[in-house]
């Protein structure tokens, strides 16, 4: 086997055949009839590997395989790469905002052709290692396969975990003294971990802890949510932000862990295996009883409560059909609620009511508080948190701004951008992107 260096340039004359025979180089054939049909990539996948061609990140070789007959190459693995990094040179395809170090200001919605020159030669010039098989590849078809096998086959994909390792591994680390204490628990059922197990599970726990959620489409998703929120999603910001919430996951895991042993001593979990249902009532009840002392106080009653609710139909009790986000959202409002009741707290609202929203209209000309111009007479409107309800905003009128509903959607959709780039006036108010 033969290892050549060559650049994307090369490599886009060389998958012309017209071109190829042109220029006296062997054709490099994209679509030979082993290969597999190309499936677009998503936005994310697209972005994230030009990304990493601007930066000059190194990739894993491209397979090919000389056809002797044809007097050609024919790709066998790294069709996708190449595929996809071709169609951006054509400009088939943009950037998107996925980017991860490079700014999107610059490069987000750029095609090829609105690049800077210097970022368009960056691309042309990527080398990509390229590891020729000899012929004898293309007349055994075992052999070829054998080798496909190898290199698609060889090792599982990469979970959650071991994926986000490289930038998460500070938090993992700030968890891993509380991963003995939690095993062959209600919050981790097994004795092991393989593969980041309980430390996944751990985060979706500390996620729920919040005082407010907002809405997710499932654990994993509301964890992730969490995590870009407070520690961001390159290295440098989580290095520095991990250093600022230490002390909050300790003392959270901390009272987990008295909490979690409170209810197992009361027999609270002796039901049927119930994972999530469990780890939500350990972790809204260490969102909102902050002092031990006030869960000492009411622990016994609460766990007669919580024995009572486990023993009930969940299902049938939230009127969900299966346990999806809306049945996990369902319950945790329920367990909230439950806790509230008991210690006496009056839940805070979320919505603002009609009577306040008109006030602010009036005293602020119906303007939009985001966009500034008028909310038309029977124009729908929305009242918005200035300091957002997730983050623990009060539902007051000194909190309240009136504004389209367009615009909302916006701010919501920009809220964790605005929160990692530090956007926030010292009044409060969100800057709009």
């Amino acid at each position: 086997m033969a290892t050549t260096s060559e650049t994307l340039a090369s490599i886009r004359m060389r998958t012309n055949e017209e071109t190829a025979i042109t220029i006296g180089q062997v054709y490099l054939n994209l679509e030979p009839d082993f290969q597999r049909e190309y499936e677009a990539w998503d936005e994310k996948l697209c972005t994230r590997l030009i990304e990493s061609v601007l930066l000059h990140r190194a990739m894993n070789p491209i397979w090919v395989v000389l056809n002797s007959v044809a007097k050609t190459e024919e790709v066998l693995d790294g069709k996708h790469r190449l595929t996809t990094l071709l169609k951006f040179m054509n400009n088939e395809i943009s950037i998107g905002p996925s980017l991860m170090t490079l700014e999107q200001g610059k490069y987000n919605k750029k095609k090829f052709k609105d690049l800077e020159f210097d970022d368009q030669n960056r691309i042309r010039n990527y080398s990509f290692s390229i590891n020729h098989l000899d012929s004898s590849y293309r007349v055994d078809t075992d052999k070829l396969q054998d080798m496909y096998e190898i290199l698609n086959r060889s090792s599982r994909p990469l979970n959650a975990y071991e994926f986000g390792k490289p930038i998460l591994k500070p938090l993992y680390d700030t968890i891993t003294p509380f991963l003995d204490k939690l095993k062959e628990s209600p919050v981790y059922s097994k004795s092991t971990s393989k593969r980041g197990s309980i430390e996944m599970e751990i985060l979706k726990l500390i996620a729920l802890t919040d005082r407010y959620i907002d809405s997710f489409s499932s654990l994993s998703n509301n964890q992730e949510k969490w995590v870009k929120s407070h520690f961001g999603s390159t290295k440098a910001e989580m290095d520095t932000n991990i250093i600022k919430h230490k002390p909050m996951i300790e003392e959270r895991l901390s009272r987990v862990l008295i909490y979690m042993n409170a209810f197992v001593d009361a027999d609270v979990f002796k039901c049927d295996k119930d994972d999530v249902a469990f780890k939500i009532i350990i972790a809204r009840t260490t969102a909102i009883i902050s002092d031990k002392a006030v869960f000492h106080r009411h622990s016994a009653s609460l766990a007669l409560q919580f024995q009572t609710l486990l023993k009930s139909d969940l299902q049938k009790e939230l009127e969900c059909e299966n346990r999806n986000a809306v049945f996990q959202k369902k319950l945790i409002t329920k367990v909230d609620r439950l806790l509230e009741d008991e210690i006496g707290i009056k839940p805070e609202p979320r919505f603002f009511s009609k009577e306040m929203i008109n006030r602010w209209k009036v005293e602020h000309g119906n303007k939009c508080a985001l966009c500034g111009n008028i909310i038309r007479e029977k124009q729908a409107c929305e009242g918005d948190h200035i300091s957002p309800w997730t983050s623990g905003g009060l539902t007051n009128y000194e909190n309240l701004q009136v504004v389209h509903p367009r615009c909302h959607k916006l701010k919501e959709s920009n809220l964790a951008k605005l929160l990692k780039q530090d956007e926030i006036t010292e009044s409060g108010t969100l800057s709009v992107v």
